[in-house]
């Protein structure tokens, strides 16, 4: 099992690997942390039998298969956050937004919603790895996502984190499997 950072953040990933281990005692789960796309090439090169991923993945030799869909949060600095009063959205206002590619469906997702809320975000793609974007966020350089379930945890660190209710702003976690596998 090959698992990406944004997956393993977004699911009780030792709840599942005990859950297995106890049903399956005679089976060995090897599993390794890697970016999206070498979870991809692992499944497509016969290296590993299965990825989990945060976002549909497809290549030619691989497709996805959608697990579950994984609230999202933004988590900031607070020497970040915009003046005002509250402790909701609008305090993102004019922050520097920590992307991962423009062509990441989540971030055209909140790109729209930023412009919908006046948000004015300045996104930046400066990054191409959520554990780099993670390590940024908590130096101080900008906002970035953060699966709900470890929202707290994030809290506990020091930043502030606010849920995005937006049904567009989910992490569809999927399973990558080899094209031709049933």
């Amino acid at each position: 099992l090959v698992v990406a950072y944004g997956a393993m953040l977004s699911l009780p990933m030792d709840d599942l690997i005990g859950a297995f281990e106890a049903d399956h005692p005679d089976a060995s789960l090897d599993v390794d942390i890697v970016e999206p796309v070498f979870a991809a090439q692992c499944v497509a090169e016969g290296s590993k039998d299965l990825a989990l991923v945060a976002g549909p993945f497809e290549t030619p030799t691989v497709r996805s298969a959608p697990l579950c869909r994984v609230p999202l949060c933004a988590a900031i600095q607070p020497s970040l956050l915009a003046e005002g009063p509250g402790d909701g959205v609008s305090r993102l206002r004019g922050v520097k937004w920590l992307g991962l590619d423009e062509s990441f469906p989540l971030d055209a997702a909140l790109e729209a919603y930023s412009n919908e809320r006046g948000l004015e975000l300045d996104i930046a793609f400066e990054w191409h790895d959520y554990h780099l974007i993670l390590d940024q966020m908590r130096q101080g350089r900008g906002a970035c996502i953060v699966p709900s379930r470890c929202a707290e945890q994030f809290r506990r660190e020091g930043a502030f984190v606010v849920f995005l209710d937006d049904e567009r702003l989910v992490w569809e976690i999927c399973a990558l499997v080899p094209r031709d596998r049933p």
